[in-house]
């Protein structure tokens, strides 16, 4: 595994902070940091959608990011050449295709989801959980062996946690359903 986590390990970075999902293969490379962000993917539909699962949008014309978890969940279900299958390069535009109705339901990650639902409420839209959706963290890669790095990151996360400014800020760009982190 090269490409950014290579830069850690040779010391050109101390730290990768962008959305990057713990994995037990990435976990092999470098070290992370206690959880700090559910990744996790969510159907995202007009509030009066009758859409309540995966299988409900085999009926559906779907957006997906390209090459995202939901592209490869979603064409599970529908099949990898489903022509009811809209790919976009990144999640706004995707979003915004849902917005003007040239899809009747998208998948994405549920923290760009709900983010995006916040700041356009006349929108009415709802998120739709689905078991299917493996539910995985967002943690701060540090290179591997460097645990005085890691012990600071996550003091400051538990502290953070602790005196209510990771729920203050949860609301402020997220909703109110602030969510319990794991453990590292």
């Amino acid at each position: 595994m090269g490409g950014i986590f290579a830069t850690l390990n040779t010391g050109d970075r101390d730290i990768i902070i962008s959305g990057i999902t713990i994995t037990d293969k990435r976990k092999q490379m470098v070290d992370f940091s206690a959880p700090y962000f559910p990744a996790e993917q969510s159907i995202v539909v007009p509030s009066d959608s009758k859409v309540t699962s995966l299988a409900a949008l085999k009926s559906e014309k779907v957006g997906v990011v390209n090459s995202s978890t939901g592209d490869i969940v979603v064409s599970d279900v529908l099949g990898k050449n489903s022509t009811a299958i809209k790919r976009f390069d990144n999640t706004p535009l995707m979003l915004q295709e849902l917005f003007e109705d040239g899809v009747s339901a998208a998948v994405g990650d549920v923290g760009v989801v709900k983010y995006y639902i916040k700041q356009h409420p006349e929108k009415q839209f709802k998120l739709v959980p689905d078991a299917k959706f493996e539910r995985q963290y967002f943690g701060i890669a540090v290179a591997k062996g460097n645990s005085a790095l890691q012990a600071k990151i996550n003091a400051g996360l538990q502290k953070i946690v602790a005196d209510g400014t990771y729920a203050k800020i949860y609301k402020t760009w997220f909703d109110d359903n602030v969510p319990t982190l794991p453990a590292q």
